[in-house]
């Protein structure tokens, strides 16, 4: 620690450190967020009906193509 013009604070090459470390916690905690949900989603009725429809639409986009 250095005292820039009589206020104790962080070397700046740190403050930056910290600054992008926060900001990657925070980009994991968001990830993460969006992960839980959407294992919930899916592991959920409606996402379960979700995928089967999802399933039957691209069979049926591949039949219309085999013809």
């Amino acid at each position: 620690m250095t005292s820039y013009r009589g206020k104790e604070r962080e070397p700046p090459q740190y403050a930056a450190q910290a600054e992008t470390t926060a900001f990657t916690d925070s980009r994991m905690r968001e990830i993460f967020t969006l992960l839980l949900f959407l294992e919930g989603f899916f592991s959920s009725q409606r996402g379960a009906h979700y995928i089967t429809r999802v399933r039957a639409l691209e069979s049926h986009q591949e039949r219309a193509t085999d013809q």
